[in-house]
């Protein structure tokens, strides 16, 4: 793990995690392998999939794939919260990190108000 240093993020690069969102090239299933996932070290259950994209054809599937597996677990709650984005360039990472963190941070106020 590797702490990148944007407000209190633990970074990993993604090697298969137990259960993997699933895509369809050409009819056929495919597990999906993110390229990194990333979690708020001081909320423990609230991640993030990062995926780093130049040009990839089945770019929207797996983006389609990552969002409803998103939902989906989110939809759960027994594995925390999850949220997605894609950085097109590098200079684009620390900005979809700081958004994402800003979302989380929402999210948690908004959870702590109702309890």
């Amino acid at each position: 793990m590797t702490d990148v240093g944007v407000g209190g993020l633990t970074c990993c690069r993604a090697v298969r995690p137990g259960v993997t969102p699933r895509n369809l090239d050409n009819g056929q299933p495919h597990d999906y392998v993110p390229d990194f996932l990333i979690q708020l070290k001081v909320q423990s259950r609230v991640h993030l999939i990062l995926e780093t994209k130049g040009y990839d054809l089945l770019a929207q599937v797996k983006a389609q794939a990552a969002q409803r597996w998103v939902a989906a677990v989110n939809a759960d709650g027994q594995y925390g919260r999850w949220h997605y984005a894609v950085a097109h360039k590098p200079e684009e990472v620390r900005q979809r990190l700081e958004v994402i963190m800003a979302r989380m941070r929402e999210e948690a106020t908004a959870a702590a108000e109702t309890t």
